[in-house]
Order: structure tokens, then sequence, then C-alpha cells
């Protein structure tokens, strides 16, 4: 692990920098250099109580100025930084798209699993996850897959099933406590972050090499059905965070619709060819 960390100075012309008050572009420095700095980008186990106190400040002043830090968001759409202090765990979003924070190459990529497995298992991490691994297949070329712990991560924790154990466990008072321990600045940008990842099938790359050998052992033509898939996902305009699972579907359901049907015996066949008059 690398004890430095690098910032852009042309942090010091963004205009969103240049409006904040003096104790909040302070805590912005303290945020992305203090002691909890991984070399994963931007994603962090952190405490509240802890960061300010290490950084000095009372626990009323910091949490009024990190809210200012996420009043307004970045180019991406997201809040600079996010929080989940129930938790312990901050992001940094816009991390991982500054060229000195990214993995030089796949080896380090992976080695990035370790420092993960340390940051506390919530909705914002896996939210973050699905974000970094956005990235590293739109960056195929240099990374080449998605590591193992990157695909495993994502199946912490959902916003869905975090809700459905809410239902189930009778906890709809706990979840308005977690939620009002998240400022109001960042929750629109957590939700705006969650829709994000319902895409259009524009983003589908096609079939697998195991779903086009089963469409064809069934006499279909991959290609067409292809055609087909984006073409009615288009008219109904679709949104999926998964279009490998929605292609999936489509294949089980077409296999299943390709299956023979069971003919119904007559009645003359259940009483083995016998008529009564």
């Amino acid at each position: 692990m690398s004890l430095y960390s690098t910032i852009d100075r042309k942090l010091n012309a963004d205009s969103w920098f240049r409006g904040l008050s003096h104790e909040a572009q302070l805590l912005w420095f303290r945020i992305l250099t203090g002691p909890h700095v991984t070399p994963v980008a931007g994603l962090w186990a952190a405490n509240e109580a802890g960061m300010a106190r290490e950084f000095r400040f009372g626990l009323d002043e910091f949490r009024k100025t990190f809210d200012e830090l996420g009043r307004e968001p970045g180019r991406n759409g997201f809040a600079r930084v996010i929080s989940d202090w129930d938790a312990g765990v901050i992001w940094v979003p816009n991390a991982v798209e500054i060229p000195s924070n990214q993995p030089a190459n796949l080896n380090v990529l992976i080695s990035w699993g370790t420092h993960v497995e340390l940051v506390p298992e919530c909705t914002l991490k896996t939210q973050a996850l699905q974000y970094l691994r956005t990235w590293v297949k739109q960056h195929a070329n240099r990374y080449k897959q998605v590591p193992g712990w990157l695909e495993a991560g994502l199946g912490q924790v959902s916003p869905q099933d975090q809700d459905q154990d809410q239902e189930q466990d009778g906890g709809r008072a706990h979840a308005g406590a977690r939620e009002e321990s998240t400022p109001p600045a960042q929750l629109q940008h957590i939700r705006r972050f969650e829709r994000s990842f319902q895409t259009t099938v524009e983003s589908w790359t096609g079939w697998t090499v195991n779903q086009a050998d089963r469409l064809r052992s069934s006499n279909k033509d991959p290609v067409i059905l292809a055609g087909k898939f984006v073409a009615h996902h288009k008219s109904r305009g679709t949104r999926s965070s998964d279009w490998e699972a929605e292609s999936e579907k489509w294949v089980l359901g077409d296999e299943e619709r390709s299956r023979p049907t069971a003919k119904c015996p007559s009645p003359e066949d259940q009483l083995g060819g016998r008529t009564f008059t």
C-alpha cells in the first residue's frame, strides 16, 4: 500500500471547490488524504465520530461541514461524497474517474479485493461496487475481466433485499431512523444513483456463447432472436440493471415454449378404445 495520495491541482479552479467555506475545503482535503484512505478509489471504512476527532472538528461542526460537501452534485450527477455512518462507510463516486486513482493493471485491481473486504457490508457499499463493476467493464481492453471479489461483492446487500428484510422484521421505524441519519442533500443523489443502473436495451452486449448454443439447439436463429429481443424492449421502453439476466429469462422462456406439449388423452383412449351407447 502506497503512503501517498494524489490530488489534481485543477481542483483549485473548480467553481464548486472555490464556493465552499474554508472549513469545507479543509475537510475535503482531509477526506481525500486521511488515514482511512486505502488504494481502493473512493470506497473506505470511516467512522463519523472518529473522523471528527481525527480532523479536530467538533461533531456538530463536522456534520454541518460534511453536509456542505454533498449539496452540489459532481459531473457524474452524484454527490461528491456519500456516507452511511450507521455502517461506517464513505464513498467518493468520482474518485475512480481520476487517472492517478485507477488500478494500473488487472493484478492491481485484483489486489483491491483485500481492502474492500474490510469495508462494512451495507447498501452503499453494494452501490459503490456496482458502479465500479460498470466502470471496469467499460475498460475491458485494459483489465480483460471483472475480478471475482467484485462479482461476489454485488451479492452482499441490495436495496430490494434490505427493504424486504425491514418489512418482514417489522423494521419500518428502524428504516426511518437510517434515512434520517443520511443528510437530505445526499438522499436525492443516492436515489438518482440507484436509478442510474437501470439502462435501456442499447447497453445489452448480445447473447452469451451458452445462450446462442441453446437457441441453435432449439432450431432458432440467434441473430433473428437478438433483433426481436431488442425490438421488444425498445417498444416497451424497458429499463434494467442487469441485461444479462434479462436475456437469460428470454432464452429460458423460448426453451419452455419449444418443448412439445403433452397431448391430453381422449375419452376413447382412456377407455381403451371402447365406447358405450
